[in-house]
């Protein structure tokens, strides 16, 4: 309950200072961990979320579990989710360098709408590829983002039928460098929209009919 109260006060807040900064959610942990030290039963939180089952394979040139970084991560929008930062290359001739990172991540509260994929593949030349597919189940829909034939996408997300409970992803972070080319990609995001809890909804609705009052003339 106190929880909950500490969010409708923070949701006020920023409804009553706009301009402000993107509120960081309450309760949420600061952490930066090698992934190795989520393999094997481990788990983080992030606001509501709780990440676990973490699950890690690379080839060729493709960064150890220890040297992938694990942040803590909310985007523009006030999604929580996670970052995975390291240095994803290829070098040219060795056919290709693949990670495969899954986990499952878990809502402690309101269910999860969406999921959100972005990071910053790059290419230095016209050829090869830079990019990372990946898998939400449920509802088994397909994100991509990539950098390939003179083309950068950076952003791609999906939205559930149904709200659900629990997510599991896998995502395929894929480097393909030519002799004059080079991939990489050194951060890749991962954030989950949630449905508004409904204390969190009355309070907003009535913050914004508290600034419609307040903006209105006095008359004396």
């Amino acid at each position: 309950m106190q929880k909950l109260i500490q969010r409708l006060f923070l949701a006020a807040a920023v409804l009553i200072l706009p301009g402000s900064a993107a509120a960081v959610p309450l309760g949420m942990d600061t952490f930066n961990i090698p992934l190795s030290d989520l393999l094997g039963g481990a788990y983080v939180q992030v606001g509501d979320l709780m990440f676990g089952d973490f699950g890690y394979s690379g080839t060729n040139d493709a960064p150890s579990a220890m040297d992938i970084n694990v942040i803590n991560h909310t985007d523009g929008a006030g999604n929580d989710g996670l970052r995975f930062a390291g240095a994803f290359i290829d070098q040219a001739g060795d056919g290709g360098s693949d990670a495969l990172i899954s986990f499952t991540v878990t809502t402690l509260g309101a269910l999860i709408t969406d999921a959100h994929l972005s990071g910053n593949p790059e290419l230095t030349g016209d050829s090869g590829f830079a990019g990372v597919t990946e898998t939400v189940t449920p509802p088994g829909d397909n994100l991509e983002i990539f950098a390939a034939n003179g083309m950068l996408m950076l952003e791609d997300w999906t939205f559930f039928q149904d709200p659900v409970q629990q997510v599991n992803v896998e995502k395929d972070i894929l480097l393909f460098s030519t002799e004059d080319s080079t991939a990489t990609i050194s951060f890749v995001d991962q954030t989950f929209s949630q449905v508004p809890e409904p204390g969190t909804a009355l309070l907003l609705g009535l913050g914004l009919s508290g600034l419609a009052f307040a903006g209105r003339p006095r008359f004396n």
